[in-house]
């Protein structure tokens, strides 16, 4: 610990209050993202540490969760034409309603994953893809892509369920 560090603890001997680990709201503290930063360039350690790096972890944690969720909806949507190509009509339907409650879930939400809000708490920024590790362009059109294959999907189902599987 530095002799700065130890002057401001008082008693050297004792862990620092959560009132003197913690910034003053209105203070900066500087942070270079590699765990430096804080007063006289010292590591930051405790709450300080982890109230600066957290966010960046639950925005990882949040968008990695929405990704895998997006890969497994997409792959039942494109599983549903080719369950029904294949005669496989009884697990077409399965899958059709696991994606009709995702779909339910959207519309509930106002058309957005239930899970945007949650990373819009921890980063400013709002592009297409800021709360999930796709491309911008798919995120944008993401519904709209995956809409009209699920529908196509549900089309070739009743199609091949109409001509006797």
């Amino acid at each position: 610990m530095s002799a700065a560090a130890a002057s401001r603890l008082g008693d050297g001997n004792r862990e620092p209050t959560s009132a003197e680990a913690m910034p003053d709201l209105g203070q900066e503290v500087a942070y270079d993202g590699r765990g430096k930063g804080g007063r006289d360039g010292e590591p930051l350690r405790g709450p300080v540490m982890a109230r600066i790096t957290r966010p960046r972890t639950e925005l990882r944690v949040i968008k990695a969760a929405h990704t895998v969720v997006w890969a497994f909806f997409a792959a039942c949507v494109g599983a549903i034409p080719v369950l029904a190509w294949h005669g496989e009509l009884g697990r077409a339907a399965v899958v059709i309603a696991i994606v009709a409650v995702e779909v339910l879930v959207l519309a509930l939400n106002r058309w957005s994953c239930p899970l945007t809000p949650l990373a819009a708490r921890y980063t400013d920024e709002r592009r297409d893809n800021f709360d999930i590790y796709l491309p911008e362009w798919l995120a944008r059109h993401n519904k709209r892509i995956f809409g009209w294959l699920y529908v196509a999907g549900i089309v070739v189902t009743l199609v091949r369920w109409l001509r006797g599987g």
